[in-house]
């Protein structure tokens, strides 16, 4: 079931304080999804998001930064991976602004996978590289655009 997005901004705005000391610091994997000429681009349903992101989240304790991507990839969109089939993308790490390590890895796919979008993603879409200059992005997926010299 899908949460209506002013859900999702409510209770950001209840949970803001709490919600930014959790996530304060920690670990985060998320990946580049790539189908044919294109790239996967989400928004989740929690919080005031107007920024494209990319599918990812926080790392548990003990996962490597590519079974955390996979875990991911899993749990918003029913792609069962092999962490060691994700590449890279840029450097080791990134430092978000929140005092976030991040990691950036992306996948390929020739044909259109099945996805299944989990309940966290209330918007996806496809887009070229050259169409993502016209969005609005968010960090993470800024940052992964300009490790692949996409504007």
């Amino acid at each position: 079931m899908k949460y209506p997005r002013i859900l999702g901004k409510l209770t950001y705005i209840l949970i803001y304080p709490a919600f930014r000391l959790l996530v304060y610091n920690t670990k985060r994997a998320y990946v580049l999804v790539t189908i044919k000429d294109r790239v996967l681009i989400t928004k989740n349903w929690i919080g005031m998001q107007t920024e494209w992101a990319l599918p990812g989240g926080g790392m548990k304790v003990g996962e490597t930064p590519q079974q955390g991507a996979a875990r991911e990839l899993k749990e918003e969109l029913g792609l069962a991976i092999d962490p060691a089939g994700l590449k890279q993308v840029g450097s080791k790490f990134y430092k978000s602004k929140f005092g976030n390590v991040y990691y950036i890895f992306e996948i390929t796919f020739k044909d259109r996978p099945n996805l299944v979008l989990d309940k966290e993603i209330a918007h996806s879409k496809l887009c070229t590289p050259v169409d993502l200059q016209d969005q609005k992005l968010g960090e993470v997926l800024r940052s992964a655009c300009k490790a692949k010299g996409w504007g």
